[in-house]
């Protein structure tokens, strides 16, 4: 698994367990849903400023968001 599709399946499992839906957390971090979905598949990745708005939104830790909880 490559770092992109690690990152975005931590953040599809922590958006879940917030009880968020994928269009709620891409509103709250002025994303497109459709590219938060690319992201959480890992076909795309975040630049720096989202992927702390993301992990802020989602209350995890950046760490966690990269290694996993």
């Amino acid at each position: 698994m490559t770092m992109q599709e690690i990152v975005g399946h931590n953040i599809s499992i922590c958006r879940e367990a917030k009880g968020f839906t994928l269009e709620e957390l891409a509103a709250h971090c002025n994303l497109d849903q459709t590219q938060l979905r690319d992201i959480e598949q890992g076909k795309s990745s975040l630049v720096a400023n989202e992927f702390f708005l993301v992990a802020q939104m989602l209350d995890s830790r950046p760490v966690d968001l990269l290694l996993g909880e």
